[in-house]
């Protein structure tokens, strides 16, 4: 998903949701979200949301 998200250069918020099915994990999900500044050459996303066994981890 992309949302605008700055009123005074061309930036985005981008949201990537990953479902785990299998494995160890099955039932959890991972989303990476973060600023997006579309002319920047390098960009910082950080993991912001953990959710069934991954919360575990977080920790």
């Amino acid at each position: 998903m992309y949302v605008f998200a700055s009123q005074h250069e061309c930036g985005l918020l981008m949201v990537l949701s990953f479902a785990f099915v299998e494995g160890m994990y099955n039932g959890s999900a991972l989303s990476i979200l973060g600023h997006n500044p579309v002319f920047d050459n390098a960009r910082l996303l950080e993991v912001a949301v953990f959710s069934g066994s991954l919360e575990a981890i977080h920790c």
